[in-house]
């Protein structure tokens, strides 16, 4: 099974960190700033109380703020496939989420106030057909995440759990025991 339209979200510390207002300005200078990537559109949501806050709307990917269940985040979905398989798509698509929490976190519209939690994310998959909420779903993948993991958090012990509503797409919380920041996330997941 080879996942398509792959979502990843890392939570920000702070639930004031990602302010609408900014995040929608920061959004648009992605547009004009994009290399790699077709980048579209910015629309503001703010007015939905669990869902995205801000969202860039891209070809290949979409990136959102994102308050679904209460927590405040960066959600990146990606929509075209990358190159290569089941375990490069998983690996290029949290690769790309770190990539916008540190542009984020950098950014000095936000003044170097946000912070994103880097030892808990949550990994899905919006194709019901092919990955549906299932314990064989994660039993397909189970290998391919935890070598993922292994990389991306140096080998620290890792506790992943799925949302077992059957009427909510597959979706994985993970949670490390880890300090690393994003940054070294980063690094180890790129090397």
């Amino acid at each position: 099974m080879t996942f398509k339209r792959i979502t990843v979200k890392f939570f920000a510390r702070d639930e004031n960190a990602l302010p609408a207002d900014e995040v929608f300005q920061i959004f648009n200078h992605w547009i004009s700033a994009a290399q790699g990537e077709t980048l579209i559109d910015v629309a503001d949501y703010s007015h939905i109380n669990d869902g995205p806050v801000t969202l860039l709307i891209g070809h290949e990917a979409d990136y959102a703020t994102d308050i679904s269940d209460g927590q405040l985040g960066l959600l990146y979905t990606r929509k075209q496939p990358w190159q290569g398989d089941q375990a490069a798509q998983l690996s290029l698509s949290v690769q790309a989420a770190l990539n916008a929490c540190r542009r984020l976190e950098e950014d000095a519209l936000l003044g170097g106030n946000t912070r994103f939690n880097s030892n808990q994310f949550q990994l899905g998959c919006l194709d019901r057909l092919n990955a549906p909420n299932t314990d064989e779903t994660l039993a397909s993948i189970q290998e391919d995440v935890g070598a993922l993991l292994n990389k991306l958090f140096g080998g620290a012990t890792c506790s992943i759990e799925r949302d077992p509503d059957p009427k909510r797409f597959f979706k994985l919380s993970i949670k490390a025991e880890s300090t690393l920041d994003t940054a070294a996330l980063l690094h180890n997941i790129s090397s």
